[in-house]
């Protein structure tokens, strides 16, 4: 009897040296980021806000995933950023910044305001903010209220004096009593008080060696009470 050739164990099975096993690749990521293109896109339709939102989100994602899309959210981040200036700088054109709302005009300005005396407008409501205010206060400040709060003034006209040219300052009184005198109208209604007087503002010598010659009238009382609602049509 031969005797039986000796076992040998199975070769083992061989695998590819460049393989390991419970591992797989991951494939690369395709086409550029979401958020990157709806960046650019939103900004074309002009929807920056969106396209500012996404910009930032495409560039956080850009970084940390590796994936493409970078240029084109910094692309939408631009166009965005260049329409929110401008509309800011057309809103700061367009808002009516401290200007009097249409209708205003007759009864002065919405809020208080600080000009000079011959800055007073006809139908202006105003209170002197010197309150020993003479009739040379042409740099005298007035404080510009709406006529439906109490004021101690209300200006009925403006003018220039048209004096000779040898006229001095001390002329401009008569004159400018009977300028004032002319333009004056004795207002009716409830807002006219039964101690209704005119109170008659000159220029000061030395705006009078300026060549100024504005001239304001104002409704008052005498006594210095308060006027309330506007007297001028």
């Amino acid at each position: 009897m031969r005797p039986n050739p000796p076992q040998q164990d199975p070769a083992p099975h061989e695998q590819p040296a460049d393989s390991q096993p419970g591992w797989a690749a991951v494939p690369p990521p395709s086409g550029p980021n979401g958020p990157a293109i709806g960046a650019l896109v939103t900004s074309v339709l002009f929807l920056w806000p969106v396209a500012l939102v996404l910009g930032f989100v495409a560039l956080s994602q850009t970084r940390k995933r590796g994936e493409d899309g970078r240029g084109l959210a910094l692309a939408g981040l631009w166009v965005a950023g260049a329409q929110a200036l401008a509309t800011g700088v057309l809103l700061a054109l367009v808002l009516p910044w401290g200007d009097t709302a249409e209708g205003e005009e007759d009864e002065g300005y919405a809020s208080p305001e600080i000009v000079y005396a011959f800055e007073v407008r006809v139908g202006d409501c105003f209170n002197p903010v010197n309150d020993d205010m003479s009739q040379d206060a042409s740099h005298s400040g007035m404080e510009i209220v709406p006529c439906d709060q109490p004021h101690e003034m209300q200006a009925y006209a403006v003018f220039d004096l048209d004096l000779p040219e040898s006229s001095g300052h001390e002329d401009a009184g008569p004159w400018a009593s009977t300028g004032c005198l002319e333009h004056y109208g004795y207002p009716t209604g409830d807002a006219a008080p039964g101690d209704l007087t005119h109170y008659i503002l000159l220029p000061s010598p030395e705006g009078w060696e300026r060549d100024q010659r504005d001239v304001l009238c104002a409704y008052t009382r005498e006594g210095g009470g308060m006027l309330e609602g506007s007297l001028v049509d």
